[in-house]
């Protein structure tokens, strides 16, 4: 193996710059794209002004709620402001938070508490409007559980032990700690199933496409190296063709499971735990040993370097579609990359691909002669 390790250190000498510049692509490209299109995200976002005639702890807390929603972009702004912006169709809608909203809320008067203001093009006012009544709702629907109980008490004459802002905080503590209600879509043919939704514009799907398609250019040497004229010398060495392409591929592993790290250090998260990692090791060794069986059969560079941009370009359209039709866990088995981004480690490619690295393996090769 020393021998191997030499051998590759030499040849990397005269292909430093683009042996490093396709190990950095995938992480390098990430970085550089996911501004570009955290922008575009956020230029798709609907526009919607904000305004707030009251300040109150409800009325804040009616606010960062409606703010946080992924698929708006709340401005908050006086009513001129707010109805001249709608005029000339800079917002797609706008809602007051009349004054006496709280007062409202704790006298389970739920009439008029929003007013909603809409053109002729708006195109989500109904789903926006909605989305406040359900905040609304269920600020009145916390509120009312609490008055009820403040009835309760005073009609046994008992003293409450809390204040009612005391139980209001509570319940939402309650909500928070308590996940109430989940739900899922299922369509007609699939079956029932928990579904991680995985964003297309997350960082790990961008690095696992780039990941693929790197590592096909950089398997290359696979095919440079089965030439007639440098395959011809194993027939005089100590060691057969078939084990030095084998140890390099475990070197060109070890190198860029090197550099998964580096990425996983940076786009990690929440994902910093011993399964994703486990889940990385696997794609990379998925990866790995896919592009080393495809090389084994592919004679030009230029052919293998056409498939590789092909497989790339497929999956990442199949992964759009999947993504679209809310795809079930055959997909995520079916697809090479999808269990990876879904934080999985195991899928049929990657069973298939050990289990013909295996076959390969152990197939009987050519005699050669030791020197």
């Amino acid at each position: 193996m020393k021998a191997i390790l030499s051998t590759r250190l030499l040849r990397w000498k005269y292909q430093k710059i683009s042996l490093l510049f396709w190990l950095l692509f995938p992480l390098l490209c990430t970085l550089l794209l996911m501004p570009l299109i955290n922008k575009v995200t956020d230029d798709t976002k609907v526009p919607i002004g904000l305004v707030v005639e009251e300040e109150s702890i409800l009325v804040s807390e009616l606010v960062d709620e409606i703010e946080e929603n992924d698929w708006l972009a709340v401005q908050q702004l006086n009513e001129r402001e707010a109805l001249n912006l709608l005029e000339k169709h800079e917002l797609d809608s706008v809602f007051v938070i009349r004054k006496g909203y709280e007062e409202n809320i704790y006298k389970s008067r739920r009439n008029r508490l929003i007013k909603g203001y809409t053109s002729d093009l708006s195109f989500a006012y109904t789903p926006v409007s909605e989305l406040v009544i359900s905040h609304v709702q269920r600020h009145a629907g916390r509120v009312k559980a609490v008055l009820e109980i403040q009835k309760l008490y005073q009609a046994h004459d008992t003293v409450m032990p809390k204040s009612l802002d005391e139980l209001v905080a509570e319940s939402k503590e309650i909500e928070a700690e308590q996940q109430l209600l989940e739900t899922s879509i299922v369509y007609y043919g699939q079956d029932d199933h928990e579904r991680d939704h995985i964003s297309i514009i997350q960082p790990w799907l961008i690095w696992a496409y780039l990941s693929l398609l790197a590592t096909f250019l950089l398997f290359d040497w696979i095919i440079k190296e089965r030439t007639a004229e440098a395959r011809s010398r194993f027939s005089f060495m100590a060691i057969s063709f078939k084990r030095y392409l084998v140890q390099n591929l475990l070197v060109y592993t070890v190198l860029l499971f090197i550099f998964d790290l580096m990425a996983w250090m940076i786009f990690g998260g929440n994902q910093r735990s011993g399964l994703f990692l486990l889940s990385l090791l696997t794609f990379r060794a998925m990866l790995n040993l896919s592009i080393f069986l495809l090389a084994l059969k592919v004679r030009k560079p230029y052919h293998f370097y056409i498939v590789g941009f092909t497989v790339t370009i497929i999956s990442a359209l199949v992964t759009v579609i999947g993504f679209m039709q809310t795809a079930g866990k055959a997909y995520e088995w079916l697809h090479p990359l999808q269990a990876f981004l879904n934080g999985s480690y195991v899928n049929i490619w990657t069973i298939m691909s050990m289990i013909l690295f295996i076959m390969w393996t152990i197939r009987k090769e050519d005699a050669y002669v030791k020197s």
